[in-house]
């Protein structure tokens, strides 16, 4: 089965070389660049202050540049590249990359990019502003105890292949339906010329699926969804632990400048032990915008657990509340308030009550304001 499929998707990619190689172009691919900068300060105040003692947290280090060159060739072939460049200090360098072939029939992309089962999610968290909210960077401020499952995430247990180097097939969207399936032979190369080093953390032959329907009905934007991902673990000789898996499914409606999300995401036991009786986090998210001339307001709520080897649960409680106004095009500002409330299974923390105990939950209310300009 996995040899037929490897065979369709070489069929795939030869057949669009040829496309490409039998085209010409009146004109070459024109280069757009685009890129932002943000400028955040956060205001907390936390019960555990061990890792994360200050109240106040000025922060600029969301940043990064995007390349796009397009063109479409005489006989409607539509192709181009993208080059996306991270900025930030911790992680400066290419982030993504990848070549887009479309037309009639669909769209390909090659290269070191978000896969289907990422770029057709949607849940709560795409109402979120500026600042993120559940979604954000509250974790540069608020020490969570290492609790699993702090954001909606399909990572831990392999249901998402992330940035590494990948084929991904979307279909044409037919009476408000699209299909994407994205193929990874190792997730852990990326941005790699060299078949990466065995490990049990990474997966090959990744399969990440999705398919959402979109429509209009009136004035009501409606919106469905479910994304999947699975992979078989590199290099477990012993068949100890569970090949990466996971799902989400979510909806989204809008109506005369609001907007609602809600989705729901599992990522099962997906690269957990077998014999450790642990789950990857489980999630709801929730979302709801609303956008009247240069204003924005949202708020959401995430509630995610994870369960651990000790049958203890790791839990995160998260609520925002959010405003954004745009100053002028390509500057914003924004505010957000966040309530936060952990509580982690593994925690070491000692507690601040000086008598020495073991403190396994974190509260805070977090202030954030900012600005955003992109070009």
């Amino acid at each position: 089965m996995m040899r037929n499929s490897l065979l369709a998707t070489t069929a795939i990619v030869g057949a669009s070389m040829l496309g490409v190689a039998a085209a010409e172009a009146s004109d070459p691919p024109e280069l757009r660049l685009d890129g932002f900068l943000r400028f955040e300060a956060k205001f907390i105040d936390q019960d555990v202050t061990v890792g994360r003692a200050r109240a106040i947290h000025f922060e600029s280090d969301d940043a990064g540049f995007n390349m796009n060159a397009d063109a479409t060739a005489d006989n409607g072939l539509k192709y181009g590249l993208k080059i996306e460049i991270d900025t930030d200090a911790a992680q400066a360098g290419v982030d993504e990359l990848r070549i887009r072939f479309s037309g009639d029939w669909g769209i390909l992309d090659l290269g070191d990019d978000d896969g289907a089962e990422d770029s057709m999610a949607y849940g709560g968290e795409n109402m979120m502003t500026a600042g993120g909210g559940y979604d954000g960077g509250a974790a540069s401020a608020f020490n969570n105890l290492g609790v699993r499952g702090f954001g909606p995430n399909l990572g831990e247990g392999g249901g998402d292949s992330g940035d590494a180097s990948k084929i991904t097939y979307y279909t044409p969207r037919v009476s408000g339906v699209q299909l994407g399936v994205s193929y990874t032979p190792d997730t852990g190369n990326n941005l790699a010329s060299n078949i990466s080093a065995s490990d049990t953390q990474d997966l090959v032959h990744h399969v990440g699926v999705g398919l959402n329907y979109v429509e209009k009905f009136g004035d009501v934007d409606f919106r469905l969804h479910g994304i999947t991902g699975f992979g078989q673990v590199d290099d477990d000789l012993n068949d100890t632990i569970e090949d990466g898996h996971g799902y989400m499914v979510g909806l989204g409606l809008g109506w005369m400048g609001w907007k609602l999300g809600l989705g729901y995401g599992d990522g099962g036991d997906g690269l957990q032990t077998k014999a450790g009786n642990q789950t990857n986090p489980e999630w709801i998210s929730t979302g709801l915008g609303y956008t009247t001339g240069p204003y924005t307001f949202g708020a959401g709520y995430l509630h995610s657990s994870a369960r651990r080897a000790n049958e203890l649960l790791d839990t995160t409680n998260f609520w925002a509340v959010m405003a954004q106004y745009t100053v002028a095009p390509g500057l914003i500002a924004y505010a957000e308030v966040d309530y936060i409330d952990v509580n982690s299974a593994a925690s070491t923390i000692t507690s601040t009550d000086g008598l020495g105990t073991i403190q396994d939950d974190n509260d805070a209310v977090v202030f954030q304001v900012g600005t955003r300009v992109t070009f």
